[in-house]
C-alpha cells in the first residue's frame, strides 16, 4: 500500500522513520501523494484534493516523522474531475451526493427525474 510506497521517500533513524523532503511528493500508483495539504499542489487531471487524517496510533503512519520530530497530521492527493475520494485512492463517478458538477451524481439524479417527469406527461 502507500506506507511501502513511501519506504523510498523515508530514512530510519533510532527506530523512526523520518521524512526526506516533505515538501516533494511520493508517488504511487501513479498519483502524487503529500505530507498534509500546506505541502499539496494541484496536478493536470487530479484537481479534488482528498484528505485523509493521520491518527496519533495509526498502525501504518504511527511512526513517521518529519525532520523536527513532528509528526505529519495527513495525507493529500488529488482525484481526477469525475473521481472522488475513496480510501487513501480514487473512485470513478463523480464527487460527493447532492455534487452540483457537471456529471456529478446530484445532476444525474436530476436528469433522471426530468426524464420521469416528460415521459410521465407523455403517457397522460
Amino acid at each position: 500500500m502507500i506506507v511501502g510506497a513511501a519506504a523510498g521517500y523515508l530514512t530510519y533513524q533510532a527506530g523512526k522513520a523520518i521524512i526526506r523532503a516533505a515538501a516533494g511528493p511520493m508517488m504511487w500508483n501513479n498519483r502524487p501523494y503529500y505530507w498534509g495539504s500546506n505541502y499539496y499542489r494541484s496536478s493536470p487531471g487530479h484537481t479534488n484534493m482528498c484528505r485523509m487524517p493521520i491518527e496519533g496510533g495509526d498502525p501504518q503512519f504511527g511512526n513517521i516523522y518529519f525532520q523536527d520530530n513532528s509528526r505529519p497530521r495527513e495525507i493529500t492527493w488529488g482525484c481526477g474531475y469525475y473521481e472522488h475520494c475513496c480510501g487513501y485512492e480514487c473512485c470513478r463517478g463523480g464527487g460527493s451526493i447532492g455534487s452540483d458538477r457537471i456529471g456529478g451524481r446530484g445532476t444525474s439524479i436530476g436528469y433522471a427525474l426530468v426524464i420521469a417527469f416528460l415521459a410521465r406527461r407523455l403517457m397522460f
